[in-house]
């Protein structure tokens, strides 16, 4: 930093270095503050989102379980034989057949 011969005086550095630790402590809290801030926005985000990641795996499973057909059968909502063991009913099925029991 410089300074104009005129302006410098007996305790201008001392002066200078207090004016300086204080804004640096100032800004370093408000740093630690913000660091706080996003660490627990963070947690909060990762309790949600695994809540709709464990959801989201499970839910895909219980329609599976609940619409899947046994050999010969056919999927009211679509009309589709199953013969292979496997689900008859299609996702649109399965969707519609979930709003209409609301």
């Amino acid at each position: 930093m410089t300074l104009p011969a005129e302006q410098i005086t007996d305790g201008i550095a001392e002066t200078l270095h207090t004016a300086l630790r204080r804004y640096c402590e100032a800004r370093l809290t408000r740093v630690q503050r913000e660091t706080e801030v996003v660490w627990r926005q963070g947690l909060r985000s990762l309790g949600s989102g695994s809540i709709l990641f464990v959801v989201g795996l499970l839910l895909p499973a219980g329609f599976l379980e609940r619409t899947s057909l046994s050999s010969g059968k056919t999927c009211s909502a679509t009309g589709y034989s199953s013969s292979s063991g496997g689900s008859a009913c299609g996702i649109r099925s399965i969707c519609s057949s979930l709003l209409d029991s609301r």
